[in-house]
């Protein structure tokens, strides 16, 4: 039978995404369950919820992956009331098919144990995996494509996928002039040696190995911030040198250790990442300027907390008129940025603020966003129910202005 994942976006847009696959399985209820779905074309539709999106309590979760998980598990690994003693044992295949090349993964449950190709795994890394590979199919057009990136998902936990693209989480506790412990969150660069196998750079240019199921305990416990390894959680820049060096540190290799972690703080990565960000934008799109932030509020006559002034903001023209967007003082992880729409030099609409969906996302990302939206404000006007009320204007900030502005 043939499925359909339908997938909303995650914006305000109410647009879906779709992929498709051919699904076969020796369980019954799945056979029935999907044959009272059928649309015009015999395929069967998944529609993934967008209400979860919007939950934020689990914080650093992708909401839009853990709905399509949620739907996953519902579909394909759930037992169903009735059918438990024809469910235990069942064999079941996905497939795919690009310019007549074939895809296919299989899904085993053998005495209440999942094999995914083949390869052991919990229900939870199963989920993700297939949850993955099924939002990528909304873009995938290639056969090579999938194939690698199914083994990807296959053959590593999530924790260990998730490191590889977004580095491995770490924080040690460092007292200040005070003597008081303070946090000191950080990232640290991981790469594949092969498939039991990887380094971590935990000092500049210094890698040590750890084995696939220790580096998974290790993100684990940073990650999702899980205490049920003594050995793995809790550890001091000290502590994480012998276990992935297997030797003790030197002073001197502990202070260039320690002054290497501070160099890749959570934070300074990722608004450094972001600002590199809105100036490739800014480089890319003529509509799009980058402006200097402390400059920029005090010509809007906005103002921000101590300590939370961004160097950054940007300039966007759009098809109604010309927007600025900037980093306000919210506490909110999902309003960290306003825009304001232009009238004339003292006169504008605003701010409006535009919910973020996600509770990790930096400044930076946040910011760029919001331009990219107001690029084609027409078209978000009719998306975004705060930005209704605008109407197009004939301003246009001036040269000498931006000028003044511009970063």
């Amino acid at each position: 039978m043939k499925i359909k994942f339908a997938i909303p976006t995650p914006d305000d847009s109410g647009t879906t995404l779709h992929s498709s696959f051919l699904y076969k399985t020796t369980r019954r209820h799945n056979q029935v369950m999907f044959r009272t779905r059928l649309n015009t074309f015999g395929e069967s539709i998944a529609t993934v919820s967008r209400a979860g999106i919007g939950n934020r309590r689990r914080k650093g979760l992708d909401p839009l992956l853990e709905n399509i998980k949620k739907k996953i598990s519902e579909c394909f690994l759930d037992s169903r009331r009735g059918y438990s003693e024809n469910d235990r044992d069942w064999y079941s295949t996905f497939g795919w098919r690009y310019d007549k090349e074939d895809v296919l993964l299989t899904l085993i449950r053998d005495n209440g144990t999942f094999y995914l190709n083949g390869v052991k795994k919990n229900k939870d890394d199963v989920a993700s995996a297939l949850a993955k590979i099924v939002m990528f199919g909304t873009t995938n057009r290639s056969a090579r494509a999938l194939n690698k990136y199914i083994t990807t998902n296959v053959m590593y936990p999530q924790n260990i996928i998730y490191a590889l693209e977004n580095r491995v989480p770490f924080y040690f506790y460092e007292r200040d002039s005070d003597g008081i412990p303070r946090k000191v969150e950080c990232r640290i660069n991981m790469q594949q040696v092969d498939a039991k196998e990887v380094a971590l750079e935990i000092s500049d240019g210094i890698w040590g190995s750890l084995k696939v199921k220790d580096a998974n305990i290790l993100i684990n416990s940073y990650r999702n911030n899980s205490a049920r390894s003594k050995k793995w959680s809790n550890l001091s820049p000290r502590k994480l040198w012998m276990a992935v060096m297997n030797s003790e540190p030197s002073d001197s290799q502990l202070s260039l250790m320690i002054a290497w972690l501070k160099q890749n703080r959570t934070g300074d990565m990722v608004e450094t990442r972001a600002k590199s960000l809105l100036i490739d934008m800014s480089r890319k799109y003529d509509d799009v300027f980058l402006l200097n932030g402390e400059k920029t509020l005090s010509w809007l006559k906005q103002s921000v907390m101590p300590g939370k002034m961004y160097d950054f903001s940007l300039l966007v023209r759009g098809k109604l008129g010309d927007w600025i967007v900037y980093a306000n003082d919210s506490s909110s992880q999902y309003q960290r940025t306003s825009a304001v729409f232009l009238r004339g030099e003292s006169s504008r609409d605003g701010p409006f603020c535009i919910d973020n969906l996600h509770d990790n996302s930096s400044i930076g990302d946040q910011i760029a966003t919001r331009a990219m939206i107001l690029r084609n404000d027409e078209k978000a006007k009719e998306m975004i129910h705060t930005l209704r009320r605008v109407d197009k204007t004939n301003y246009r900030l001036s040269q000498s202005i931006l000028e003044g502005l511009l970063a």
